[in-house]
């Protein structure tokens, strides 16, 4: 399989209401190594504190994702802080989630000024339905296949290593002639990530 989410509900689910006993320690991270063997990419979803299961999330991270409302509060959490502390080595990466409406992120330097161990970040437009407590994810999930040029096709693009570039180079009349290779690049369906 290409990608799993595992949440401590599927968990549960999966291997019993006494999957997180510590005399089931063993069981589970075999079965958790067992995931990561048979998906590609695995995708553990944390609790919103420092719960056990969110530690276990973290020591099993290659990449840590901080999902983030840019029109929050941009003051470091402790949250964040304990997890600077838990996963110095781990890569962290932010992804600021706008309303579909927005033209330009703001602020951005704002969230980033306190996070020096923030590797790098993205800005996403998201659906109005993302920002509704009532939205089912998996409804979201399921719904029409994305657009290649989206955020959200750039950001998987991005974290599955998989991001087009395009390099150019001249200048005066050569550099006219990338205005024809730029269009014919997108026609033929090929996004372009990075310039």
């Amino acid at each position: 399989d290409p990608a799993i989410l595992l949440t401590k509900e599927y968990v549960i689910e999966e291997l019993g209401d006494t999957a997180f006993e510590k005399a089931n320690d063993f069981k589970l991270g075999e079965w958790l190594a067992s995931q990561e063997d048979k998906n590609r990419i695995v995708l553990y979803q944390c609790d919103a504190e420092l719960t056990e299961w969110t530690r276990l999330c973290i020591r099993h991270a290659d990449v840590i994702f901080i999902l983030t409302n840019p029109k929050g509060n941009p003051t470091l959490s402790q949250f964040e802080r304990s997890l600077e502390d838990l996963s110095r080595r781990t890569r962290k990466e932010m992804i600021f989630l706008h309303h579909e409406e927005t033209r330009y992120p703001k602020g951005t330097a704002n969230w980033l000024r306190d996070r020096g161990w923030i590797n790098t970040h993205y800005h996403v437009k998201c659906p109005r339905r993302m920002f509704s407590k009532k939205t089912k994810y998996s409804k979201i999930i399921q719904g029409p296949p994305p657009d290649v040029n989206s955020d959200f096709s750039r950001l998987a693009r991005a974290v599955t290593g998989q991001t087009v570039g395009l390099v150019m180079g001249g200048g005066g009349a050569r550099g006219c002639s990338h205005i024809g290779i730029i269009k014919a690049i997108l026609e033929t369906g090929i996004p372009i990530d990075t310039v």
